[in-house]
């Protein structure tokens, strides 16, 4: 079983919730193998965990842009043996209405979506 993790770059600093929690995930549950989105040449070192070189460096801000965001959507469809995406990303219409039609792509491929904060309300991650 492998697991995805759509997060920021999985790469220093270490200052964002979402990367820091999904890095806690991959080393509390060794015996599943993860797929991470990191940079090149950077490794946190767990024996579990696939580190692809998605990103080109470590962003600043918190929302990626329209290309990053098509690039994910291309990850998240391209053919290979993940059966769950675990997104870890504040919900907005946009990057929603991607993971869905994505999923719905890939088909087989289960979601899951954790929140690291609590957003101001759920009207926007409404189905």
């Amino acid at each position: 079983m492998k697991t995805l993790m759509i997060t920021k770059p999985m790469a220093p600093p270490w200052d964002d919730s979402a990367k820091n929690m999904a890095r806690d995930i991959v080393f509390a549950v060794p015996g599943r193998k993860f797929h991470l989105l990191s940079i090149p040449h950077h490794r946190i070192g767990a024996e579990n965990a696939r580190e692809e070189p998605f990103y080109f460096d470590v962003q600043s801000g918190y929302s990626p842009g329209l290309l990053m965001k098509m690039r994910i959507f291309a990850r998240i469809i391209r053919p290979d043996e993940i059966d769950l995406v675990h997104l870890f990303f504040q919900p907005n219409p946009l990057t929603l209405r991607m993971s869905r039609y994505a999923l719905a792509i890939k088909g087989h491929t289960k979601c899951m979506h954790t929140l690291t904060c609590a957003p101001g309300n759920f009207e926007k991650s409404a189905p």
